[in-house]
């Protein structure tokens, strides 16, 4: 039988590895994975099914950790049990730092922390487990790892038709690195074993608009997706004590940041539920250094989530907001010319510009045209696509975040124009997310939305809670990654995503032929990302493993 015990054992042995996201420490939560489960019984029996899934050119040597439980040996049916094991930073644990990972300890000594109302009062109720990664989402694992110790041991489980694959993956709280890299995998399994994939069970925390107040316990049917706009807007320097001979960039990037952060008009609305707003992730001039010279660039990009992407009309409309952001730019000079006029008499040296807007694809084009032109002039010139590429793997190669050397990659294209203006440069950074939802046309997927509404059902009259269905999972997850439709064309994106099949590799063709329908059930938590992280332990510990057990003898037994 699914033992809670066992469960608690397995979140506080892979909780102790601390698996910072984007680090070497990573491998640490790995390692301890894969020798948990090369010691159940059936590894031990056949290693051959364990793998380490490797994340390609990766600078801390990242991979995933997959196993393959047979139950049915010839069975194509599989059921994939996944997470992410990485987790996000400990710098608001404070004082507490040291015991973050330890989650006897942080849940005896957070209250020496500050608490809110409602985290004190699950504190002293005793009934929650508190520590970084319980909730995000290192349970999810613990669970996926009793659940096929489960049905490979225990004599009292169904011998379910099929096989179970558990998945974890790395760098989900980066660029999801791991899921990206574990797709030719999946890929390759099928090939090799005959595998069908019937089921992409992720075991991420749910997310509730209330957490105190709404009594609900969810499944997602799909996940948002999303793409992270970059304007790159280019001015024109002067001394600071001749202003109006320059252009300073950021007006332009004041401009798009008004009409972008924050806008419900550029939310998407699917299936009666919306998207949350595009926000700022990051906005600054390019200065390395003082100086009295103002600044030529100013970047700035968003995170901004979809439900149905039309990148070309998605592109329009960031090209429209970079017109007018520079427009208005452009005239918020001229007033402030004229009224220096008119305050003091003295008319300042000024200089005339103009709106220009451009896709990073065309400021690729242009660089091409340019190249070709001075070659046919018998001039030499770095051919401009390659010395990009180099550039941008340099910069990752020295440890740089690949939405940094992106950025600067957009810059070193400007550089490389022989004529410099003022103009704004529209284009994407990674990552990619695309949209997912399950489509209940197709057999397999009508199959595991009927056995979820069984679960829902089991859930009300075994246990008198409320499961009930939710089509988007709106924190993003590696869900978006379990298929991409054939007739879907992303052309139009990926020509402006800066880096791509470069410093950022987005398996396209390998997600066309794959389709796992999906769905997200996961943790009670509360308070990703924060220092009173936690998850409810009679639910987690007593109630959702038999709940999957529901949900996954459904799917294989009936």
């Amino acid at each position: 039988m699914i033992n809670p015990n066992n469960i608690y054992e397995n979140l506080k042995a892979i909780c102790a590895m601390s698996g910072i996201s984007g680090s070497a420490s990573e491998n640490l939560t790995a390692e301890k994975i894969y020798s948990m489960l090369s010691e159940m019984k059936y590894f031990k029996q056949h290693p051959e099914n364990l793998f380490k899934v490797m994340v390609k050119d990766d600078p801390y040597g990242r991979y995933s950790v997959a196993g393959l439980v047979e139950l049915e040996p010839g069975s194509a049916d599989t059921i994939i049990l996944t997470g992410h094991y990485d987790v996000v930073g400990t710098e608001e644990y404070g004082k507490l730092r040291d015991v973050a990972f330890d989650i006897d300890a942080i849940t005896e000594r957070v209250a020496e922390l500050a608490l809110d109302e409602f985290s004190r009062k699950d504190y002293e109720s005793g009934e929650w487990i508190f520590g970084r990664g319980t909730a995000d989402m290192k349970y999810g694992l613990s669970l996926c790892m009793e659940l096929i110790r489960h049905y490979s041991e225990d004599e009292d489980a169904p011998e379910l038709k099929g096989n179970l694959l558990f998945l974890a993956v790395a760098g989900e709280e980066t660029n999801s690195e791991g899921m990206l890299a574990s797709i030719p995998f999946l890929n390759k399994l099928t090939e090799e074993k005959g595998l069908k994939y019937t089921a992409y069970l992720l075991t991420e925390p749910f997310v509730t608009e209330d957490q105190e107040e709404d009594p609900n316990k969810y499944i997602h049917f799909g996940s948002c997706g999303k793409v992270m706009p970059m304007f790159l807007s280019v001015g024109d320097p002067s001394h600071a004590g001749e202003a109006f001979l320059g252009f300073d960039p950021g007006l332009i990037t004041a401009g798009i940041h008004t009409r972008l952060q924050m806008q419900p008009e550029l939310c998407d609305v699917r299936y009666g539920e919306v998207t949350p707003p595009p926000v700022c992730l990051k906005m600054k001039d390019l200065k390395e250094t003082y100086s009295v010279t103002t600044p030529l660039y100013s970047l700035a990009y968003y995170s901004k989530n979809t439900m149905d992407l039309d990148p070309e009309s998605l592109i329009e409309t960031l090209r429209g907001i970079a017109a007018e952001a520079m427009d208005e730019a452009i005239a918020l000079l001229e007033e402030k010319v004229h009224r220096y006029e008119e305050m003091y008499g003295e008319k300042p040296g000024r200089k005339q510009y103009r709106t220009e807007v451009m896709t990073y694809s065309e400021l690729i084009g242009e660089l091409k045209d340019n190249y070709e032109k001075l070659k046919g002039q018998g001039i030499e010139a770095e051919e401009p696509v390659s010395a990009l590429e180099s550039y941008s793997k340099k910069l990752v190669s020295e440890g740089m975040e690949i939405q940094e050397a992106a950025s600067m990659t957009v810059r070193r294209a400007i550089e490389m124009l022989p004529e410099k203006r003022a103009m704004v440069v529209v284009g994407f950074i990674p990552p990619f997310y695309p949209n997912t939802h399950i489509d209940e046309a197709v057999d397999v997927d009508s199959l595991l939305v009927k056995a979820s509404e069984d679960t829902m059902n089991f859930a009300s009259e075994e246990y008198g809670i409320s499961l009930k269905r939710k089509e988007w999972f709106a924190g993003l997850s590696d869900l978006c990654y379990t298929g991409l439709s054939s007739d879907r064309e992303f052309g139009e994106l990926f020509e402006n995503l800066v880096g791509f099949g470069n410093i950022y590799h987005f398996p396209e063709k390998e997600l066309k032929a794959l389709h796992i329908p999906g769905i997200i059930m996961g943790a009670w938590g509360k308070d990703l990302h924060k220092h009173t992280e936690r998850i409810h332990r009679d639910y987690n510990l007593r109630v959702l493993p038999k709940l999957y057990c529901h949900l996954i003898e459904k799917l294989m037994l009936e």
